[in-house]
């Protein structure tokens, strides 16, 4: 697929960022498309300051807006294609979608969705240590020890995420049963149903920027 893409515009890049993106805007020398939207958080949010122990994680904190960044990948121009050949709409599946995120500018820490393989540059020596429960290779499985609980996730909308180091578990009660069932059982488990959201546990991140949140997202505060 990369040799498809002609160029990548809209990406942020930091002076000292530890990536190698190459003319046509994808990171350089990756088997697949390799996209790096921002290297760095402090692109697209502005930390509050004050002590906060990060950015939209603290309810005792204002809400910082992000600077949405549109990215244009350009498959082909002025009507022609690459020496590959035409890209279809088969290629250019929700399969083929595999974000992940970098830890602390280490190029080699990637987080990836379950079941999605790692690039090249990702640091295998590290799978299945401590906490993590994935598998290298051609059939490369991210995943927790716990439970086969994933490492990141895909949602089909806009949801309350928790605050500052509290899991994932304890706010959406309903979340392990449907990882330990494969998806079977509460595949809506993310849905404001009754019994499915521990709210005073969670940050509402469709606030105004300006207000803070307390008492887990239910009530909004001016600032």
């Amino acid at each position: 697929m990369s040799e498809k893409v002609i160029k990548v515009t809209g990406t942020k890049a930091s002076p000292e960022s530890i990536h190698k993106i190459d003319e046509n805007g994808l990171e350089v020398d990756n088997e697949f498309a390799t996209i790096i939207p921002f290297d760095k958080v402090g692109l697209v949010l502005t930390h509050p300051g004050g002590g906060a122990l990060g950015i939209n994680t603290d309810p005792e904190f204002t809400l910082q807006e992000p600077k949405l960044l549109t990215i244009v990948m350009t498959l082909k121009e002025e009507g022609k294609t690459t020496d590959e050949g035409p890209t279809t709409l088969r290629e250019l599946g929700m399969d083929q979608f595999n974000p992940f995120l970098i830890v602390n500018q280490q190029r080699g820490v990637e987080v990836h969705l379950p079941g999605k393989r790692p690039t090249r540059y990702a640091d295998q020596s590290i799978f299945g240590t401590k906490e993590d429960g994935s598998t290298g290779g051609v059939e490369s499985y991210y995943r927790n020890k716990e439970n086969g609980l994933p490492w990141g996730m895909n949602v089909t909308e806009s949801i309350p995420y928790m605050t500052n180091k509290v899991p994932i578990t304890k706010g959406y009660t309903r979340f392990v049963e449907w990882v330990v069932s494969g998806g079977e059982s509460y595949a809506d488990w993310y849905l404001d149903k009754d019994g499915y959201r521990n709210t005073e546990l969670m940050l509402n991140a469709n606030l105004r920027p300006g207000e803070i949140v307390r008492g887990g997202g239910s009530n909004r505060v001016p600032r």
